[in-house]
């Protein structure tokens, strides 16, 4: 039986000392708290290779050239989160290429991948877009999926079959079926979880193009959202600088209320349920 997770991303803001919610996803395999530790262990070794600052503007300009206006109803911190699940999105697609060996025996012209390929490539040179580039290939995907999301798949036609949350996942693969790996979709937990993980980053300030993540922290839940310290202490400590607790991290920096993971938008909006 597959071991299946729910993920929640907070930022930790010492500048105004709140905490804020700024991603979550599900995984329907192998969501084990080892493989959770790696996958930090993959965010932190991606930001180290990005020089710690995190170029939280390309989240941004994503954002706001889909939402217009319905952008100011996202939490503040989401261009963050949003790029941080873009960069984990794109260093799974990197290490399990599954999909394109299956594909392998198609033509190159067939491959919904190299079609995807083709078809950003010319929507960005005739927008007169450079597509940022780095040696990282991880992080030169997750440059990829933004010029997707900005000039193949904008958000407005796909918002009359999927939420918002699916559209970032679409942005991600070369066609709608839903590898394994992250997950992004749901408003509520799934009830079918074993684990619940809340990944914590501390910032100084998150409102900036680019973000320096100070400190990665790691709580580790059964869904029931009691905490199993134990089982994490028995893993690799090289990932997170922190074991952490949610209550801990509220006690000292107040959770900010979000009318968007609250699923409190009128149902109009463009970002509503």
């Amino acid at each position: 039986m597959s071991t299946r997770g729910w993920y929640e991303f907070y930022v930790i803001d010492d500048e105004t000392m709140r905490t804020a919610r700024s991603m979550q996803f599900y995984k329907w395999g192998d969501a084990t708290p080892h493989n959770a530790v790696e996958e930090l262990a993959e965010l932190k070794s991606l930001l180290k290779a990005l020089g710690n600052r995190l170029p939280v503007h390309l989240a941004q300009e994503l954002l706001r050239e889909n939402l217009d206006d319905a952008y100011d109803a996202l939490p503040p911190s989401f261009p963050l989160g949003c790029m941080l699940f873009l960069l984990l999105r794109a260093a799974e697609d990197v290490a399990v290429p599954f999909r394109r060996a299956r594909q392998s025996q198609l033509p190159k012209e067939e491959r919904p991948e190299m079609q995807l390929d083709d078809a950003v490539r010319k929507a960005a040179s005739e927008q007169k877009f450079a597509i940022p580039s780095h040696q990282h290939p991880a992080i030169a995907r997750a440059y990829f999926t933004v010029a997707v999301g900005r000039f193949v798949r904008p958000w407005r036609p796909c918002s009359t079959e999927m939420t918002f949350l699916r559209w970032l996942q679409y942005i991600t693969q070369p066609t709608k079926k839903i590898e394994m790996g992250a997950i992004a979709g749901d408003y509520v937990m799934p009830i079918d979880v074993s684990y619940i993980y809340r990944f914590f980053f501390r910032v100084r300030t998150f409102d900036a193009p680019e973000v320096s993540i100070d400190s990665f922290g790691l709580q580790v839940c059964d869904r029931e959202e009691q905490d199993l310290r134990t089982e994490l202490l028995a893993q690799p400590r090289d990932a997170y600088d922190q074991v952490m607790s949610l209550d801990e991290v509220l006690a000292t920096h107040p959770l900010v209320s979000s009318p968007f993971w609250e699923r409190r938008l009128p149902r109009n909006s463009y970002l509503g349920p």
